[in-house]
């Protein structure tokens, strides 16, 4: 519904009629003109033909400095949607099911119908501050639990899980041997500072990309950092 509203708002803004967008996350800011010199400077000089799969190695190797990890550990996506479909395909492909908090981004349950694996919500209350209640969290794993999502901050309520809760979650996860895909592409532009899902460790996936943080939303630029296995695979994707 939510691309539905946005195709339909797209149709009357090219008909001249003047829309006030609050049904997506496009930021009204221009992409900072550095950003966009830089770019046209580089297509000038020939950057347009086809990368490696995992992506330029100087920019993978920027990300991984600023994020304290390998080169080996990132790999561009063509945006972060991209980067979720892709670990979504791989964990999901087989079947189980996917655990996800509410409110959430409506593209992870349209993945995971897509892919056909069931979704197993767990909710979450505005008077608890969106809090992911931890009894509530793992009583909905089982058996076909293949990974949990976690969009931190959330969309749509701005929600920073709290660290002391975001431990539970990973020491759940981690008992049970269930990789998290956390979605961080709002944590830069947060004004609560957000605990990464990289401070673990682990077989847990960040997703996260450059729209938000530089709005640079149609540019289609994000990247995924994992383990080399999953590194791997999600470049076979790329290809």
């Amino acid at each position: 519904m939510l691309y539905e509203i946005n195709e339909k708002a797209l149709k009357l803004e090219s008909e001249g009629k003047r829309i006030i967008k609050l049904n997506i996350g496009d930021p009204d800011l221009e992409t900072p003109p550095e950003i966009v010199e830089a770019a046209y400077d580089a297509m000038k000089r020939g950057k347009t033909k086809y990368s490696s799969s995992y992506g330029e190695k100087s920019l993978r190797e920027k990300l991984a400095s600023i994020h304290k990890v390998y080169p080996d550990n990132v790999i561009m996506t063509p945006g972060s949607k991209f980067g979720v479909f892709s670990v979504m395909y791989l964990l999901l492909k087989d079947g189980g099911n996917v655990v996800i908090p509410t409110p959430y981004w409506t593209a992870y349950g349209l993945t995971a119908k897509t892919l056909g694996a069931e979704t197993r919500l767990v909710k979450t209350e505005f008077d608890s501050n969106w809090q992911i209640d931890l009894e509530t969290l793992e009583s909905a794993i089982d058996k076909d639990t293949r990974m949990i999502i976690l969009n931190n901050p959330n969309n749509p309520t701005s929600n920073v899980i709290e660290p002391k809760i975001l431990d539970g979650i990973v020491r759940i996860a981690d008992e049970k041997g269930i990789p998290i895909l956390s979605d961080e592409v709002y944590a830069d532009i947060s004004f609560v500072k957000t605990k990464s899902i990289l401070e673990y460790g682990g077989d847990h996936v960040l997703v996260t990309g450059f729209s938000k943080t530089f709005t640079m939303t149609g540019w289609r630029l994000g990247y995924v950092i994992a383990n080399t296995e999953m590194i791997e695979k999600l470049a076979k994707l790329n290809q």
